[in-house]
């Protein structure tokens, strides 16, 4: 809902993979609010296979990404130059966000930001 509300254009990875069980091949689509994908049309690219991240990330017009933190997807980032909104999940995702917030303090969590807002 905030992407659609904030009118700005992006692009959205939604791999519906993802949400499925990788043990017995059950894969699911994510469901979203109706007419959400129709309202996007001219705004918002949601894309629902693989997509070409480094391409994206090598676009001039691509000023930032919120980024699930997994190392690939970091150093694509920092190697184009894109700020990173983090948002780790699982597996190595919450070390490698640790490594590029805390330490490499190159990259801001959506936690911090929303924390840090005298508006929220």
């Amino acid at each position: 809902m905030g992407l659609e509300r904030s009118k700005q254009k992006f692009i959205w990875v939604l791999r519906d993979a993802d949400k499925g069980d990788i043990f017995t091949g059950e894969a699911r689509r994510f469901e979203l609010p109706e007419g959400f994908e129709e309202r996007l049309k001219g705004v918002g690219l949601l894309v629902r296979e693989w997509a070409p991240q480094p391409e994206i990330l090598a676009h001039s017009s691509t000023s930032g990404f919120m980024s699930h933190c997994g190392w690939n997807s970091c150093i694509e980032s920092i190697t184009m130059g894109v700020p990173i909104a983090a948002w780790p999940m699982d597996c190595d995702q919450p070390k490698n966000g640790f490594l590029v917030t805390e330490i490499l303090k190159i990259v801001a969590t959506l936690n911090s930001y929303l924390r840090d807002r005298d508006d929220a």
